[in-house]
Formats: structure tokens, C-alpha cells, sequence
């Protein structure tokens, strides 16, 4: 069966009263799963409240992957494993493919449909980390953002008459403090701590402020100088994704086969955390390789 990416030329908003007609339609091609299609990527999700770690905010999604939870009780009694539907959905980010998203009916989601299943449009998924979960399992989590300029179906406004009414939901978001991030890229010069690399553009040197522990959810870390590094986006990208990671020594190390790469140029002004370090090494090695 061939893979469906892009328009579908299916509305967005249109409701289906059963799995069987979103299947029908093309939107979602598997009866049960929540994420269909493996190749290169996933093409689609369905919303419908299983998993405890999963949070909907209408055009950000917090969506875990797929498996080791118990139908009966709901609970995570398992790891998941980052193969077929977990592993497709993360070179969503990887190849920039963007996923549709199919919302089912949820008392508790104010972004559902009051019942049967809405199609809600395209995401991308923006995100992705191995995270211990609320009951102790290895999960995948993955972050969503609703493309702009799509029609918004939870909007009360363009509810149909006889709809239930919509309960109020607000969340905090994490705000970054421009001024911290500017303060390590003052403190190392705009240079990489971990390659040595200084780039110059017209508009003078770049680098970016890279968080060890990240910001928001799932992880939650501080926005301060303890928890940042100064890099290059190459070395950036590298860390963010758990290609390398910090020994407690601050040595560079490759995540996948244990090599030392370096050191990490530190600032005599400049501490980080170790607690900080320590979380984003055993989510990248030891929760990710268990």
C-alpha cells in the first residue's frame, strides 16, 4: 500500500462517526494504532487520550509513541522501542514531512470532537526525545505544531448549534529570557564550547544558546546560564538530538559508541549544573539503550 503525504483533498474538520470511515477516507490507514505508515516517515496520527503523557493544546501536541501500555488499565507497563510507527514518526522531523492528525472524542480533551473521530489538519513534528514517563517506563515523546493558516475545527465560534460549550483552557508557556542567552554568547565570544568554531556573517559572529536540560515539557530545565552552552548549529543539532553528550567531567563523548571527542571549553564564570548534565546523558544513553 502505497504511502499518502500532502493534500488528501479532504477538508479540514470533517467528521467521521468510526475508525472504519477515517480508514475509508484515506486519512488513517490502520484500524487500531495510533500511528499509521513507516515509510520514510509516518503520515498520520490519531489523538484520542490513551497514553498518561500525551498533552493536547490545540496547535502544539505533546504525543507519545506507540506501545508497552496495558489496554486494561491504561498504565505504561512496558518501554517502548524506537522501531516501525516510534521510528517513523521521528524522521517525520528528521526529512521535515509533515503528519496529519486525526482528533477522536475525549470528554477530557477540549480540543475533540464531541464524538466519532475530525480530521484537524497537518503538523510538524518539531520535536522528539526518550523520556521516563509517569510510571517509570521508557516512552518516546514527540512535540507537534499545527501548521498555520488551517481552519480551526475546535473554534467554538464554528461549532454547530447543538455542540456541548467548551471549557476554557489555558497553559503556561516556557518564556525564554533573550537576555541570559545573549550573556553565554557574550562569555565565550560567539565561539562553539565544543568544536571551536566561530562563524562571522555580514551581520557579525553567530552562535546559538543551546539548553543541556530542555526547556518545557517533558523535560522542563531552567532557563539559566547553568543549563546553557554556547554552539555552532552544527554541534547544537548534535547535542540536542543525543548524538553527543557530557561525561561528568565535561569530556565530549559519541552517545552511540562511548568515544571521547574532547573537552568542553568552559569559562572560569560559566558552571553547569551537573544534575542538568547528568539528565540529558541518561536520557541519550542509559533510557534510550536499556
Amino acid at each position: 500500500m502505497a504511502q499518502r503525504f500532502g493534500n488528501i483533498e479532504i477538508p479540514v474538520g470533517t467528521r467521521f462517526r468510526t475508525r472504519q470511515e477515517v480508514y475509508a477516507a484515506g486519512i488513517h490507514r490502520h484500524m487500531q494504532a495510533g500511528i499509521a505508515g513507516t515509510n520514510p516517515a509516518a503520515e498520520s496520527i490519531v489523538i484520542s487520550g490513551g497514553y498518561a503523557d500525551d498533552l493536547d493544546l490545540g496547535d502544539e501536541v505533546f504525543y507519545t509513541g506507540f506501545g508497552g501500555r496495558d489496554p486494561g488499565s491504561g498504565r505504561q507497563v512496558a518501554d517502548q522501542e524506537l522501531r516501525s510507527w516510534n521510528w517513523a514518526l521521528m524522521q517525520n522531523r528528521n526529512l521535515g514531512i509533515p503528519v496529519r492528525v486525526v482528533r477522536g472524542a475525549d470528554p477530557a480533551n477540549p480540543f475533540s470532537p464531541d464524538s466519532g473521530y475530525r480530521y484537524d489538519g497537518f503538523y510538524e513534528v518539531v520535536d522528539f526525545s526518550p523520556v521516563e514517563g509517569r510510571d517509570g517506563f521508557r516512552i518516546f515523546h514527540y512535540r507537534l505544531v499545527r501548521r498555520p493558516g488551517q481552519f480551526d475545527p475546535w473554534n467554538p465560534e464554528l461549532e454547530a448549534d447543538d455542540a456541548p460549550p467548551r471549557v476554557l483552557y489555558t497553559a503556561s508557556r516556557v518564556a525564554r529570557d533573550p537576555a541570559i542567552a545573549l550573556a553565554i554568547k557574550e562569555m565565550y565570544g560567539y565561539r562553539c564550547q565544543i568544536s571551536g568554531t566561530l562563524l562571522h556573517t555580514p551581520s557579525g559572529p553567530y552562535a546559538e544558546a543551546g539548553h543541556v536540560k530542555p526547556l518545557g515539557r517533558p523535560h522542563e530545565g531552567p532557563d539559566s546560564l547553568a543549563n546553557l552552552l554556547c554552539l555552532c548549529p552544527n554541534d547544537h543539532i548534535r547535542f540536542d538530538r543525543g548524538s553527543i553528550v557530557l561525561s561528568e567531567s565535561l569530556e565530549i563523548v559519541a552517545a552511540e559508541s562511548g568515544e571521547t571527542l574532547g573537552g568542553l571549553v568552559m569559562d572560569d564564570d560559566h558552571w553547569l549544573d551537573p544534575t542538568l548534565v547528568g539528565y540529558h546523558r541518561f536520557i541519550w544513553t542509559e533510557l534510550l539503550n536499556r
